[in-house]
């Protein structure tokens, strides 16, 4: 029999909600959710596919907070070890700025990550977000006498 003549448009389209697609789409919400299938957390590899995935996600997203607060407190902590050395001349400048510099861009990166995280507006998300943030804080948002180190909640 000859199919030189059936139309074989339908071979170039998925459905997105045909059982033979192994993934399907991430959702995408502009208003306030508690959705915990099909979410998507920064790109469509990091997606959410049942309570134990989302389970993971948010331990994952505090530990991503967490790791941020460890880097702000770092950065702060090397930069007023810093301040501390003789002034810097020449090449020791050029280094301490560079170093200076490149930790201020891996932190705007790292909180820029956070605010997209938190703009899915997924409630579960942002409470790990949240949460992510408190323990950083409690563990490294202070210094050994007490006294809290500067740092903002915004993005940077």
């Amino acid at each position: 029999m000859d199919h030189s003549l059936h139309s074989m448009d339908h071979m170039d389209h998925m459905d997105p909600m045909d059982p033979m697609d192994p993934k399907p789409m991430c959702k995408m919400s502009m208003l306030l959710n508690a959705d915990y299938k099909n979410v998507c957390v920064l790109s469509s590899s990091w997606q959410i596919t049942s309570f134990t995935s989302l389970i993971f996600t948010l331990i994952a997203i505090c530990l991503i907070s967490v790791g941020y607060e460890l880097l702000k407190n770092w950065t702060l902590r090397w930069e007023s070890r810093a301040y501390k050395q003789p002034a810097f001349t020449g090449n020791a400048l050029t280094v301490y700025k560079a170093k200076s510099s490149l930790l201020y861009g891996l932190a705007a990166f790292y909180s820029l990550m956070i605010m997209l995280i938190f703009m899915t507006y997924n409630v579960w998300l942002m409470g790990a977000v949240v949460v992510g943030s408190v323990v950083g804080r409690y563990f490294f948002g202070f210094t050994e006498t007490g006294t809290a180190l500067p740092g903002s909640v915004g993005c940077h």
